[in-house]
């Protein structure tokens, strides 16, 4: 095979455009099924309380409603991704302001919004706990004092079951988790300078524009049909049947597209209820959530408190590291797609660097608030925030540079990270240089016209690459073209595009001549799905095995043909020849003898068996922004980031993932923050609840460091979910640099940096 470039880092748009922006795709609220009834659910308006009654008599009664559930009607079953922990609706207590109390199945929406309004229930309402680390002290209200009783998905549970790893001595924990090497007492007695901070960031939500919708269908024949806005059709079929006791393989997830999703749409939402509704009334049941219920019952990222205290020597050298995160999991911990149900971000609570002794402990806790689930680098801009914020505070008191302090301490191939792991291919330096390079880091900086202050900041952070199982089908149509089915769906990164460049690309094929086949759980493959920066890795090296076997295979037809031996025939240009010979036979040729009655399929597979890849990406940023002092209002000048994604693929989807990973990043650091009061969610609509838009990005320089091999096809790397954590610290660290305050808290508000002014400068505020 030659050039192989062809169609590696070409610029291709992504397939499935032209059917969006006709609206020619279908999206899970499209879906319109005959004599399909509409869904609601009664809320409850307490974020902890017991209920004494539920009369649905009224809602019963009112014309044009066909079914009502009830806490007390419905099964008794408990749901969750892996860990069951959430009623399918609340019995006897509620545990925060939006759990299900009651649903209804009604012939319009308005029927089913009206019957809930009729449904009357007596609360009897209960201590609350709000704040993380107070639910963790004596003589909190335990939230869930069953917690050890609770079942696993799969079942039997995993060797390292939630039990095992829940103190016995501290209440409302619903996972803990621990790293370590050395003895971090000691290193601080070996220090000369020991530092110490605490961090805070609010609950945000994932801002996807397309609402949630569960629409289930029960056939004559008792199979089950679901359309719903869902990143992962197999996995959730498999919860799916947990929860409503029927056999996975009498349940079909059909082909939607999903619009967003950064880690938010792998619950089963309403889907439980609409089939139990649904085999009530005998007719198909849809739910299609509101805003409203988006942002106060919907999984959101969680709120942290991060304690860290790091003992160094005055020549900036790393001694000691302990860190502590407590995240707020809200009232339910079924939201986690791990069957441990802790974050994965909270291994990076010592990033890339080296400590000669470290210990670090992380636990997610219940409290009264709306469930915490995964979005985009679980638990990673969280523990990014405080430890690049507390380590440019360390440079800051040793009078050192923040980038020649991060040079000098980040990790080289090989050497143990806090959380005890070795990688190799790390690129680390070259892209921190990358980026201080393309920054000025060291130029002079700028007299912007406003009068402000302007500071730089700098901030790193690594990621590892998804692993798990994907499995792809290639199959030689009858008119010589390619089709790959495979499981996974696409929610807007361009996985099906690169997809289709690596079969093109292996099969030496246009790229017009390969199609890529979605489907549905019956036609597809089985698949992990989405999530966990594993797209391009696991899932393109389950196409690139699945075509390669193909090809294989038609090297062995050609070569029968030719009378030669297979290794001697090569594939070229969608060729294939031998030398010496003057025959040649392409895809349409051999399609005539292999798939002349049909498609020729061929299937293949990936497998990464561990938690842990071989190697870790890097991102680092910079920032520059310019600070009113009068006012505290922080303004971005620019962004620079620089990342290390090995072969790009396609230029044109890097950039976005890029560019969408850092405007995240941006939001997360200045406005997006999940107002909770009391329990009940202030500022849930978009309205409310900010999110940066097209007048809000700077101008943002990326740089690229290619020279990294990734393990993922041709040599790629992911990039999407690694882009995002490093953004808030830069920033924060900028805003440190240009007015001499830094803030703790996300976000980073006028407000604080004014009342960090006036402390500092010892005025009444």
């Amino acid at each position: 095979m030659t050039d192989t470039t062809s169609h590696i880092g070409k610029r291709i748009p992504r397939i499935e455009g032209p059917s969006k922006v006709t609206g020619e795709a279908l999206y899970a609220a499209d879906v319109t099924v005959p004599g399909m009834l509409w869904g609601r659910t009664l809320r409850s308006p307490h974020p902890h309380a017991r209920i004494v009654s539920v009369d649905a008599s009224r809602a019963r009664e009112l014309e044009g409603v066909h079914a009502v559930l009830t806490g007390r009607d419905a099964p008794p079953t408990m749901v969750g991704r892996m860990f069951r922990d959430l009623p399918l609706l609340a019995r006897d207590v509620v545990r925060f302001a939006g759990d299900r109390v009651a649903a209804v199945a009604a012939d319009s929406v308005e029927i089913a919004a009206a019957a809930v309004e009729l449904i009357d229930v007596e609360y009897e309402p209960l201590p609350a706990v709000f704040d993380p680390v107070e639910a963790t002290s004596e003589g909190a209200p335990v939230l869930h004092p069953d917690v050890r009783s609770y079942g696993y998905v799969p079942d039997p549970p995993p060797a390292w079951p939630l039990p095992h790893l829940i103190p016995d001595d501290v209440p409302n924990v619903q996972s803990y988790v621990k790293w370590g090497h050395g003895d971090v007492e000691q290193g601080f007695a070996e220090s000369d300078l020991v530092f110490e901070n605490e961090f805070r960031t609010p609950p945000t939500h994932q801002g996807y524009l397309e609402p949630s919708v569960s629409t289930v269908r029960i056939g004559e024949d008792g199979r089950v049909q679901v359309w719903m806005t869902h990143k992962n059709p197999f996995p959730g079929r498999a919860w799916l049947a947990q929860a409503i006791g029927v056999p996975e393989d009498d349940i079909v997830f059909e082909f939607v597209r999903i619009g967003g999703d950064f880690g938010g749409k792998g619950d089963l939402r309403d889907a439980p209820l609409a089939y139990h509704l649904a085999r009530l009334t005998g007719r198909p049941v849809r739910f299609a959530m509101d805003y409203d219920e988006e942002f106060a019952a919907a999984s959101t990222r969680h709120g942290s408190v991060i304690r860290m205290k790091t003992g160094v020597r005055r020549d900036g050298t790393l001694v000691a590291h302990r860190a502590e995160a407590i995240f707020d999991g809200g009232a339910y911990a079924a939201y986690k797609p791990r069957p441990e149900v802790h974050l994965v971000g909270p291994r990076h609570l010592g990033g890339g660097y080296r400590f000669e002794h470290v210990f670090m402990d992380a636990a997610c806790v219940y409290t009264n608030h709306v469930p915490a689930g995964f979005m985009r680098a679980p638990g990673e801009p969280q523990v990014i925030f405080a430890l690049e914020s507390h380590m440019d505070a360390i440079a800051g008191e040793l009078g050192l540079d923040p980038y020649e302090f991060r040079r000098r301490n980040l990790l080289a191939d090989d050497e143990p990270s806090a959380a005890g792991h070795r990688k190799t291919g790390l690129q680390f330096q070259a892209v921190l240089d990358a980026a201080v390079d393309a920054a000025g880091w060291h130029g002079p900086k700028p007299s912007p016209p406003g009068g402000g202050r302007v500071g730089r900041g700098l901030a790193v952070s690594n990621q590892k690459l998804g692993t798990g199982f994907s499995v792809a089908v290639a199959m030689l149509l009858p008119g010589g073209e390619v089709a790959v089915r495979t499981g996974v769906p696409d929610a807007g990164v361009g996985s099906h595009t690169m997809l289709r460049q690596v079969a093109a690309e292996l099969l030496t094929l246009p790229l017009d001549a390969v199609r890529i086949l979605p489907g549905s759980t019956d036609e597809s493959p089985w698949d992990m799905g989405l999530g966990a920066s594993r797209h391009t890795y696991v899932h393109g090296q389950a196409v690139a095995s699945a075509c390669a076997e193909l090809a294989g295979r038609l090297k062995e037809t050609a070569a029968e043909s030719f009378g030669v031996p297979p290794e001697q025939v090569t594939l070229e240009r969608g060729t294939f020849s031998h030398p010496g010979g003057e025959r040649r036979l392409g895809f349409a040729d051999l399609a005539g003898t292999l798939a002349a009655d049909g498609p020729f399929a061929v299937p293949g597979q990936f497998l990464h068996p561990g938690d842990e890849a071989e190697t870790e990406c890097f991102s680092a940023q910079v920032a520059e922004v310019e600070v009113d002092p009068e006012t505290g209002q922080v303004r971005v000048l620019r962004l620079t980031t620089a990342n290390d994604p090995g072969t790009v693929i396609n230029p044109m989807m890097v950039e976005g993932q890029i560019e969408g990973g850092v405007v995240q990043g941006l939001g997360y650091a200045l406005m997006e923050e999940l107002r909770i009061v009391d329990g009940h969610v202030a500022n849930g609509s978009f309205v409310d609840y900010r999110i940066p838009t097209a007048a809000d990005v700077p101008p943002l320089t990326r740089v690229l460091v290619e020279d990294a091999t990734g393990p993922g096809p041709f040599g790629a790397r992911p990039i999407a979910e690694y882009t995002v954590a490093a953004t808030a610290p830069a920033i924060a660290n900028a805003v440190f640099d240009a007015v001499g305050v830094r803030i703790t808290s996300t976000p980073i508000t006028a407000e604080k940096i004014w009342r960090a002014l006036h402390a500092k400068e010892g005025r009444a505020s």
